[in-house]
């Protein structure tokens, strides 16, 4: 049986930070209070872990939920203007309105870059 570690200090705010983001967009779309009280719930977790791992009783950090807590992590967005030898532009049509765009796409700030892909594998050019 494999011995488990036990967690650190920086995964425990590393999760924290990621059901904090959830939280923040799910408090901004929530359309129903059912919805929005779960979303709080969430948040209340997140902050609780932070406290955990910064090992600082929950209420210092509740200065933190208005300019921290309820703001999603903001996304870095990419385009690619690929264009061959005839001066001929690679187009993609969106799923979402069927628009025609450059290829690109949008990633959480908190992840890099090295976890994403180049598309160049799914391209069927």
């Amino acid at each position: 049986m494999q011995e488990t570690k036990p967690l650190s200090s920086q995964q425990i705010a590393l999760w924290a930070d990621q059901l904090r983001d959830l939280s923040a967009l799910g408090l901004h779309y929530a359309e129903s209070s059912y919805d929005h009280e779960r979303y709080q719930t969430i948040q209340d977790l997140a902050m609780e872990m932070l406290a955990a791992a910064v090992q600082e009783p929950v209420v210092a950090l509740e200065p933190l939920r208005a300019p921290i807590f309820t703001r999603p992590t903001p996304l870095a967005v990419g385009d690619a203007a690929v264009i061959d030898g005839e001066g001929r532009m690679l187009l993609i049509q969106r799923a979402d309105n069927d628009m025609w765009a450059m290829p690109g796409g949008a990633r959480n700030a908190n992840r890099g870059c090295a976890a994403g892909s180049s598309g160049g594998d799914r391209l069927a050019v």
